[in-house]
C-alpha cells in the first residue's frame, strides 16, 4: 500500500493526502499518512485546512488502521481527576500535617 515517494514534490505529496481524504475522510491521520507515506503531522495540517475550506466535514469519530472507531479529538482534560466539592468546615489535611510538623 505505501509507495516511495522520495521522488514527488511536496505539491504532489499535498494533492495525494487531499485526494485520500476526500475518499476516505473517516481515515485516522495515521492510516492517512501510511497510505500517502508521508508524516502524520503533515496530514493533520493538510486535514485542518481542508476542514477549514469546507471540502471534507469535520467528523467527530475516525476510523484508525485497525478498524476500531475513535474520538477526533481528545478531552484536553484527559486523565486528570475533575476537584471535588467540600462542605467541609475543617481544613484539608496537606494544611494539617504542615501544621503540626508531620
Amino acid at each position: 500500500m505505501r509507495e516511495k515517494i522520495a521522488g514527488l514534490t511536496n505539491e504532489r505529496k499535498r494533492d495525494r493526502i487531499a485526494d485520500i481524504l476526500c475518499r476516505n475522510p473517516a481515515w485516522s491521520n495515521r492510516a492517512a499518512a501510511v497510505a500517502a507515506g508521508v508524516d502524520p503531522k503533515t496530514v493533520i495540517a493538510i486535514r485542518a485546512a481542508m476542514i477549514a475550506e469546507g471540502d471534507i466535514p469535520q467528523l467527530d469519530v475516525l476510523r484508525g488502521a485497525d478498524g476500531k472507531h475513535r474520538p477526533a479529538k481528545r478531552s484536553k482534560r484527559r486523565g486528570l481527576i475533575p476537584p471535588r466539592e467540600s462542605n467541609r468546615s475543617e481544613p484539608p489535611n496537606w494544611l494539617l500535617r504542615r501544621l503540626c510538623g508531620w
